[in-house]
């Protein structure tokens, strides 16, 4: 266990250096739409579960046209309302419903 909690880190999402089940809730926005592959997102997802009880995940809708034009969104991400997590990949069309 940390002993201290800080209060700011930098960190990749993929690998998150803390305790399985440390947090309650986690909540990423604007972050795995970037991410270079679905297979990231996938990891990334899983490791935010690990270290939280709870967790929601905030992107651009599919369909916004700022989410088309913006540079670097490589994903598509979706939470729907029971919490499933839909990943699809824009090049490839590969989709994984987590």
């Amino acid at each position: 266990m940390l002993e201290q909690t800080p209060t700011g880190m930098v960190a990749d999402v993929r690998d998150i250096p803390f305790p399985t089940g440390y947090f309650g809730a986690a909540l990423i926005s604007h972050v795995l739409e970037h991410l270079e592959t679905a297979q990231d997102a996938v990891r990334a997802v899983s490791e935010l579960r690990r270290v939280a009880d709870h967790v929601e995940v905030v992107g651009p809708h599919r369909f916004s046209v700022a989410g088309m034009v913006a540079k670097g969104h490589r994903l598509w991400v979706l939470q729907s309302r029971g919490g499933n997590i839909s990943i699809v990949d824009r090049a490839t069309g590969e989709s994984i419903l987590l």
